[in-house]
């Protein structure tokens, strides 16, 4: 396995892990005085904290130009599993928002690739292989 998907798949643990922690919050803020035993406040503290240092071993595998895009997802994870879970609603212009989020994490990956393979190119090139 390469680096750059090592540090993507660590990065999308890390969005899963934060993304769940932001449903836990909005769960634990409903009993907010209560601090030490609020379960689904110190489960999201604690899915937050493991997810950053997650995200700090994604950035030793990968150019945080190519990942921290990707951590754009959790947006769209947030606005899903709080349809899902915590009933709020998904208006036609979050349904938008949330496509153009993927979009320009498409376009922001693929033209790392792209440049990659533009790369090679000129390398095979230069060296007698194609001109």
């Amino acid at each position: 396995m390469s680096s750059t998907t090592k540090g993507i798949l660590l990065i999308l643990f890390t969005t899963i892990l934060t993304s769940t922690a932001q449903i836990f919050y909005k769960k634990g803020v409903a009993q907010f005085p209560i601090l030490f035993t609020n379960i689904p406040l110190i489960t999201g503290m604690a899915l937050y904290g493991i997810g950053v240092i997650i995200y700090f071993l994604a950035l030793r595998e990968g150019e945080v130009s190519t990942l921290a895009p990707i951590m754009s997802i959790s947006y769209v994870l947030v606005a899903l599993t709080s349809f899902y879970y915590l009933g709020e609603s998904m208006p036609h212009i979050k349904i938008i928002g949330i496509l153009i989020i993927i979009t320009g994490i498409l376009f922001l990956t693929m033209t790392k690739k792209n440049n990659e393979l533009v790369s090679e190119y000129e390398n095979v090139k230069y060296k007698g292989g194609i001109l």
